[in-house]
C-alpha cells in the first residue's frame, strides 16, 4: 500500500479510542465490523427499541439513527448507563458527518410550503429542517456541551470528521469527541440515482459512531487512528500500530473494507471501525486503541 508516513517522523498525542457502535438494516452487509458493535433494525419500531421511545416521536430518521449508534458508543465508552443522560460535559465535542442529512424533511417543508403557504407547515417538521438538527440533538441528549459541529463536504465528509475531531483533541478544544456519521434512506433521493455513475447508490439507513479521549500521558496500544502527513499538508486519517514499524494503513483509499453500499457519510467512520478492529467490551476502562497526529 502507498505510504505517506513511511519516512515522515511524527509527533504523538494519544487520544483513546474507547467505544463504538453501529446501527444498520438487518440485510445490509457490513464486511469487518465486529457484529457486536451492531444494533440492527428493520423498522421504527426497531430503532425505538434501541433508543426507547423518549423524546424522539417529531425527530427525523437520520436523527434517529445517529442516536442509536452514539448511544451505543457512549455506552462502550462508559460515559452513560442509559440511552439518555444528561453529563453536562462541556468538554465532549461532537462532530457529525452526512452528505444528505435531513434532506427529506426540508423537500417535505418545501413541497408543503408550495401547495399550501406557510399555514401549511407543521410546527413540529421545522425545527428539524436545520441543517445541524442532528448533532445539536445529540448533545441535547446526552448533555454535551463542547464544540458541535456538522460536516456535510460529500461522499468522503466521514473522512473529513475524523480528521476534525483529531484537530479539536490536538488544540485542547474538547478531551473527548463523538464522532458520528449517518445516512438516512430517504425515496425523493432515489430518482437522482437511477442515472448516477457507476458505483453511486442511494442512501440507506446507516450510522456509524465513535468515542475518541485525549489522553497524552498514557502509554497506548494496538492500532492508533492518525493524521497523516506528507510533509507539506494534512491527508487522510490513517491507522497505525505504534512502535510496530508498520507502515500506515491510509483510510479512503481503494482496498478499504467494504464497499458499505449507500452508506455515503458513514463510510468513513465504518471503515475507521474495521481497520481499527475495535471489538472492545462495554466498559469504561475498554481504553485499547490510541489516536496520534504529527
Amino acid at each position: 500500500m502507498r505510504s505517506l508516513l513511511s519516512s515522515v517522523p511524527m509527533a504523538i498525542e494519544h487520544n483513546w479510542l474507547i467505544g463504538a457502535g453501529v446501527s444498520a438494516p438487518l440485510d445490509m452487509a457490513l464486511p469487518a465490523i465486529p457484529e457486536q458493535l451492531v444494533a440492527r433494525h428493520s423498522d421504527d419500531a426497531g430503532l425505538a427499541a434501541n433508543i426507547g421511545r423518549r423524546g424522539i416521536r417529531f425527530k427525523d430518521r437520520a436523527t434517529r439513527l445517529a442516536l442509536v449508534s452514539a448511544r451505543r458508543a457512549m455506552e462502550a465508552a462508559g460515559l452513560v448507563a442509559s440511552g439518555y443522560s444528561d453529563l453536562d460535559d462541556r468538554r465532549c465535542a461532537i462532530v457529525v458527518a452526512s452528505r444528505f442529512g435531513n434532506v427529506d424533511t426540508v423537500l417535505r417543508c418545501a413541497a408543503q410550503l408550495r401547495a399550501g403557504g406557510a399555514a401549511s407547515l407543521s410546527p413540529m417538521d421545522l425545527p428539524n429542517a436545520s441543517a445541524n438538527v442532528i448533532p445539536s440533538t445529540l448533545a441535547i441528549w446526552f448533555g454535551l456541551r463542547g464544540p458541535n459541529l456538522l460536516v456535510a463536504g460529500g461522499r468522503d465528509c466521514g473522512l473529513q470528521a475524523l480528521k476534525t475531531s483529531l484537530v479539536l483533541l490536538d488544540s485542547h478544544q474538547a478531551d473527548r469527541v463523538l464522532v458520528c456519521g449517518v445516512e438516512a434512506g430517504q425515496p425523493e433521493l432515489e430518482p437522482l440515482f437511477l442515472s448516477a455513475a457507476a458505483g453511486e447508490t442511494a442512501p440507506v439507513d446507516v450510522s456509524a459512531a465513535l468515542v475518541l479521549e485525549r489522553a497524552a500521558d498514557v502509554p497506548g496500544a494496538g492500532w492508533a487512528l492518525a493524521r497523516a502527513r506528507d510533509g507539506r499538508a494534512p491527508s487522510a486519517p490513517a491507522v497505525v500500530r505504534p512502535g510496530s514499524g508498520q507502515p500506515p494503513l491510509m483510510l479512503g483509499q481503494s482496498d478499504a473494507p467494504g464497499p458499505y453500499h449507500g452508506a455515503h457519510g458513514a463510510s468513513g467512520v465504518l471503515e475507521a471501525i474495521a481497520r481499527t478492529r475495535c471489538d472492545l467490551e462495554t466498559s469504561a476502562s475498554a481504553r485499547g486503541l490510541a489516536g496520534v497526529l504529527p
